[in-house]
């Protein structure tokens, strides 16, 4: 230790052991007495970690040498993680490839889906125009009231209900039973 009690005090700052009050400094403190680092000890400390720091600088540098001039830039567990990465990245792009092929046939299929709904549809108009052609309205009259006896309702035959949409469905439990 040092007697003569040096301190190194580094811009406001103090240890947290220390309370400064408010209004106060670090400096204020320091010619205050009320805490000591000592000088010496301090640049022990720096010297302790810097050698540390260069150990292991000196380590890691040789370590890479002796690598280099074995040939060996990878160790056996390196090249391992470096070939499951490898792998894992692999099916990983399979495993997208397969996918993109799956949304390609499927997008296909409901074109070829649509192209066919269109051309039914497009079918369908074609016939419905041809009947609605063909079909003589006068003709049914005629034979649905002469041949099958068939008569328009009179106005006491015909019953009007006045029930919302979806009372349709229940309205022939009303329709009396002759």
């Amino acid at each position: 230790m040092n007697t003569d009690k040096s301190r190194v005090i580094r811009g406001n700052f103090a240890p947290a052991s220390v309370r400064i009050l408010p209004g106060e400094t670090a400096v204020e403190k320091l010619a205050d007495d009320s805490w000591d680092i000592d000088l010496e000890e301090t640049k022990r400390r720096v010297r302790q970690r810097r050698w540390k720091e260069h150990i292991h600088e000196e380590a890691v540098e040789k370590e890479f040498h002796q690598r280099r001039s074995n040939g060996q830039l990878l160790s056996a567990a390196e090249a391992g993680a470096v070939i499951l990465m490898t792998f894992c990245l692999l099916a990983a792009c399979v495993f997208y490839l397969s996918g993109l092929a799956r949304e390609h046939s499927i997008a296909s299929a409901i074109q070829k889906k649509e192209s066919e709904y269109a051309k039914l549809v497009e079918d369908n108009n074609v016939l419905a125009s041809s009947l609605e052609g063909k079909i003589d309205h006068q003709e049914i009259l005629r034979y649905v009231t002469e041949e099958l006896g068939m008569h328009y309702p009179r106005w006491d035959q015909v019953l009007e209900y006045g029930k919302s949409e979806e009372a349709r469905l229940l309205e022939t439990d009303c329709i009396p039973l002759k």
